[in-house]
């Protein structure tokens, strides 16, 4: 009786563990893309790596202060061993008792002429490096978020386009059938009409495919397998970004983690330079031994302390070569912030162009698309007057689909550009997007 009640308990906890409905399915009807993008920051394991390695830089800072406090060692020995003694008399004495010793020593450092402190700075200057290291993945992982947000909001366009544009063909085909039947056409229309059709399922099908991989794309991103309407938002300021775009990339997330690696490498370089020099400290020890072998003493207590003068004098030239390799480190960094730097510069400058020449491409799209479908009606107004052909209006209807997928484009890399701007100026991260405050929203 009691198996048959745990079975059914199991049955009736899976039952209600697969029923419960998925929270990012709920979700999926109506995704923001602030949601989105909380979804990729915290589902992405690129994320809780950079969580560690910023885990580790900050334990590298309690260990580098550990040079300023004191240590404690301790230590026991037990030996067993067999002794016998002789003395002038011709007695023989035989001792196999054990001995044991003790001891316990305390060493505080008192001066090592600024090394401790120069390793303090470099890990300090390392896990600064480290966090801005960890803004710099947040922005990619942001980025490739954003890519996927509107590339499946862009195909979706495209595909939508492309399933009507099919589906007035399809109707186009039916029709001239019919008026083949009654001979009010020739079959050499026919024949371009279906040409126009297969020609639209075509781009239906490259469009389902681009779909496709969109979501794929997209489900890795951000963890949500089925995303249902997507509303797309865009930063308000980013014109205001695009004119400062000279001067504003100073504070990238990559110059910060330059100077910081650079600032970290120095440190270590002086660190490394002091080694040569002597250490000043203060040692205490306490020992006890029991049984020293000795027929005068059997147990001994002693205790001293006093200062310690430690000097290198010669190890084989190993202290010059290390001073040499990070002095030789520092050197790097330091070249390395100038890259960093022109390349800071470089990124923000023509991400500001960028969105001003995608801008400028989305409205000639617009354009585009209202010329397109004002042809298209004009066109069916020819056609029904007899004065243009069936298949001048199906030319002109592929123009409007090929001006949707281009505007479907054109706002798709309008979009992405304003981002990305946001991304060149170093913002991009969890931070700037909780404070975040104009955004927009896309149509």
């Amino acid at each position: 009786m009691r198996q048959f009640l745990c079975i059914n308990f199991i049955l009736v906890l899976c039952i209600s563990v697969f029923s419960v409905p998925n929270v990012y399915a709920q979700q999926a009807e109506s995704l923001d893309l602030l949601a989105v993008l909380e979804s990729a920051l915290e589902r992405n394991p690129l994320i809780g790596a950079e969580v560690a390695r910023l885990n580790s830089l900050q334990a590298g800072i309690g260990e580098a202060k550990a040079g300023w406090l004191p240590s404690v060692t301790a230590s026991y020995d037990h030996n067993e061993g067999n002794s016998s003694y002789v003395y002038q008399s011709g007695e023989t004495r035989y001792d196999d008792d054990p001995s044991m010793s003790s001891s316990v020593i305390i060493s505080q450092p008192i001066w090592d002429w600024g090394k401790t402190r120069a390793e303090v700075n470099s890990a300090r200057a390392s896990y600064r490096a480290g966090q801005s290291e960890f803004d710099l993945i947040e922005g990619q992982v942001l980025l490739e978020a954003l890519d996927a947000f509107f590339d499946l909001e862009r195909d979706r366009r495209v595909l939508k386009a492309a399933s009507e544009s099919a589906a007035v063909m399809q109707q186009q085909v039916d029709a001239t059938e019919q008026r083949l039947e009654a001979g009010a056409t020739i079959l050499t229309d026919e024949a371009r009409v279906n040409a126009r059709l297969y020609a639209a399922q075509g781009k239906r099908a490259e469009a389902q495919s681009a779909l496709a991989r969109s979501l794929a794309a997209f489900e890795r991103a951000t963890s949500i397998a089925d995303p249902g309407k997507l509303i797309g938002l865009v930063p308000g300021g980013a014109a205001r970004l695009a004119e400062a775009a000279d001067e504003a990339w100073s504070d990238h997330p990559s110059v910060r983690a330059a100077k910081e690696s650079e600032q970290s490498a120095y440190q270590s370089y002086k660190a490394a330079e002091r080694e040569i020099w002597p250490d000043i400290s203060l040692k205490a020890q306490v020992r006890k031994l029991d049984n020293t072998g000795s027929s005068y003493v059997s147990e001994l207590e002693e205790s001293t302390y006093g200062l310690a003068f430690d000097a290198p004098l010669y190890q084989g030239g190993a202290q010059i070569a290390r001073t040499r390799k990070a002095r030789s480190l520092w050197e790097s960094a330091s070249f390395d912030v100038k890259d960093a730097e022109r390349k800071a510069r470089e990124g923000a400058i023509a991400a500001s162009r960028t969105y001003h020449y995608s801008q400028v491409r989305l409205v000639a799209a617009q354009d585009q698309v209202q010329a397109s479908q004002r042809a298209f009606d004009l066109m069916k107004e020819e056609v029904a007057a007899s004065r243009k052909t069936l298949v001048d209006q199906l030319d002109a209807q592929n123009e409007l689909l090929e001006a949707q997928t281009s505007f479907a484009h054109a706002n798709r890399d309008a979009r992405v550009a304003a981002w990305n701007l946001v991304s060149a100026m170093g913002l991009l991260n969890s931070r700037w997007l909780r404070g975040v405050t104009d955004l927009e929203y896309t149509d």
